[in-house]
């Protein structure tokens, strides 16, 4: 009986062994905002090896790596490990790391005039009275690589923590502050950036600001809803 069981834990052994020298690894980067899980091109063998880990008791590890720690296998979720990485529990895998990354060089940023969405007229005159139209600058810009919208240069990104909410797309929550009302409702202001990686050649930001009022507020000012007060601007990359 006790042959029969070594014989099959050393054929289990080898599958599973067979099995490492093949599958991809699975890497989780921590980026102090949370985790980048991608696909490696080595296999979990090889990804041992560069790391200069010990294999993973089992297929189906995550290999987690970052500035500053050491690199470990872990059997833990990605949720958990994006959470053990200052992130919120995102869980999203790059099947192509890298593929869309902007070009380094000069960039204009063109930022749009303000529009509003819903707001009290007395609000939409005073913001038309200070809205300036389209302003345009113009800067040299090397990206990160890859690229992530938490490392980039302090006058792209001045401090904001950017999460991912879908492919080449990001979100930043600049303040949010809330007073409930109980039946009347509650008053709510949230403060948000979105950035779009469209192409190795574009990208657009937009910012947010959307306010919920009470309802006698919103009676008082003869509105319904949310009002929001939205900036977009677009950035393209105009030679080295």
């Amino acid at each position: 009986m006790w042959k029969i069981f070594l014989a099959t834990a050393t054929i289990a052994c080898g599958v599973a062994s067979q099995a490492m020298a093949e599958e991809k690894a699975l890497v989780a980067e921590c980026t102090g905002n949370g985790a980048r899980f991608f696909l490696s091109d080595l296999t979990i063998d090889e990804a041992s090896v560069a790391a200069g880990t010990e294999l993973p008791s089992a297929s189906g590890g995550i290999l987690i790596i970052g500035a500053g720690r050491k690199p470990e296998w872990s059997t833990a979720s990605r949720r958990q490990i994006d959470r053990e990485c200052g992130g919120q529990g995102q869980e999203e895998v790059e099947l192509f790391p890298g593929g869309l990354q902007p070009r380094d060089g000069n960039w204009r940023t063109v930022v749009k005039a303000t529009r509003m969405e819903g707001c009290p007229e007395m609000l939409a005159s005073a913001m038309a009275a200070q809205n300036k139209g389209p302003e345009t600058t113009t800067r040299r810009v090397s990206f990160p690589k890859p690229f992530d919208p938490n490392k980039l240069p302090r006058d792209f990104n001045p401090g904001h923590s950017w999460s991912a909410a879908g492919n080449n797309r990001w979100t930043a929550s600049i303040f949010t502050q809330g007073i409930d009302y109980g039946a009347e409702g509650a008053q709510k202001t949230d403060v948000r950036l979105t950035m779009e990686l469209v192409s190795e050649t574009e990208i657009r930001t937009s910012g947010s600001v959307k306010m919920t009022l009470p309802k006698f507020a919103q009676k008082v000012m003869n509105i319904s809803g949310d009002c929001r007060v939205i900036t977009d601007s677009v950035s393209t990359w105009i030679g080295d």
